[in-house]
């Protein structure tokens, strides 16, 4: 059996061959930043169908934005914080209203981020860096027409528990009318480490039925439903919440053509990985690509995912993918599985059941490799570990 993470390891020093993550905002985090150590040839697609928190009350204001927040997690956690000026920027721009100001409290200090008074803003200019004055006119002129536009609003907008980064994202999506322009000027301005991508352009989220038959609307509303898991996944037009089949961004399908390497990361598996896979068009593109395809199971169950066992979240995965990409082989839609086989003794946590065999017998013509693959804490993956065993399949194309 190959040491796939032996392998990794000495691949990572060397290989810089494309990648592409299937991801959500926040679940695939420590895995992301490891990976941005070693290579910056890494494409992360991410759906625009996050509708909570500070991005869903964005979205209620305008109706016709997609949703930014995932978008604006990834950009913050690939920025470079060593260049001059750069930490200061990060933290303007990871500060949040807090939720419990009053409304007027909230309405004053975000007034202050307009009107450049801000203290996270002074921080900025006296940071030393001679591009501050560029960093500053941008967030000027963002700030403003998030706040312009708002005033046009048919309802009013509750700074509380506003995220900067995503007012600011707003702001240049209002600018430039475009998605991918927005989150190209903000990895221009900050020097982000790898490409970030939208699967699709179209201002939607989602709808899910659930295990007892239930229909719930909306992302956020799917990820804390109680009555879990997911047994179906569509898209809805976020302002009328019909039916409707959005259209991949074409580079999106450009980073897949050109990649060595597809992988079905860590994060919500229905609302973040599986909802991408249902964009019309994405899993065609997944077929036809010749690259490796890696599905990460996920180490332990959330709502989404309840009493669902490894082999039950591959069998979903294929399904989900032919239904959107017609009828193939396994290997044509994925060539590899990788799970946990640590499992500590007591948790909290409720345990993927990783039931490699199952998977090897009923589907041949995949891979399984299963590794002791928790951290320190026994919760979460080990992001160099990860790392490498992702590596490691760079040298199997």
């Amino acid at each position: 059996m190959i040491n796939r993470i032996e392998v990794g390891r000495k691949i990572a020093a060397q290989f810089q061959s494309p990648i592409v993550l299937f991801t959500g905002g926040t679940g695939s985090r420590p895995l992301a930043m490891e990976l941005a150590k070693h290579t910056s040839n890494i494409s992360y697609l991410i759906h625009t169908a996050d509708d909570g928190g500070s991005t869903g009350a964005i979205r209620d204001l305008f109706k016709n934005i997609p949703g930014i927040g995932d978008f604006r997690s990834r950009l913050i956690d690939l920025s470079d914080s060593e260049t001059g000026g750069h930490k200061e920027l990060l933290a303007l721009m990871k500060h949040r209203l807090p939720k419990e100001y009053s409304l007027e409290t909230a309405e004053k200090e975000l007034e202050t981020l307009i009107d450049g008074t801000h203290s996270l803003i002074t921080a900025v200019k006296h940071s030393g860096s001679n591009l501050v004055d560029c960093w500053l006119d941008a967030f000027n002129s963002a700030l403003r027409s998030f706040d312009s536009s708002r005033t046009l609003a048919a309802k009013k907008f509750d700074p509380r528990g506003a995220s900067v980064g995503n007012l600011f994202l707003t702001g240049l999506y209002l600018l430039n009318d475009s998605l991918p322009e927005a989150i190209s000027f903000y990895c221009e301005l900050l020097s982000v480490k790898g490409e970030i991508i939208p699967a699709t352009l179209e201002n939607v989220t989602l709808a899910g039925r659930m295990n007892d038959g239930q229909t719930i609307k909306g992302q956020h509303t799917i990820t804390a439903a109680a009555n879990g898991p997911v047994r179906d996944l569509w898209h809805i037009d976020f302002r009328s919440r019909q039916k409707v089949e959005p259209q991949i961004f074409e580079g999106a399908r450009k980073a897949i053509e050109e990649a060595n390497l597809l992988v079905y990361s860590i994060g919500s598996l229905w609302t973040s990985i599986f909802s991408t896979l249902h964009i019309k068009g994405m899993a065609e593109a997944i077929r036809k690509s010749s690259a490796q395809k890696v599905f990460l199971i996920p180490s332990y169950e959330d709502a989404e995912t309840r009493g669902m066992k490894a082999s039950d979240m591959v069998d979903e995965l294929l399904r989900v993918l032919r239904l959107n990409g017609g009828e193939a082989d396994d290997s044509s839609y994925l060539t590899a599985v990788v799970g946990n086989t640590l499992f500590p003794p007591e948790s909290v946590l409720r345990f993927v059941n990783f039931n490699g065999e199952i998977i090897s017998r009923e589907h041949p013509l995949i891979e399984v490799c299963g590794e002791e693959l928790l951290s320190g804490d026994q919760k979460t993956f080990d992001p160099q570990t990860l790392a490498y065993i992702l590596f490691s399949f760079l040298g199997s194309k």
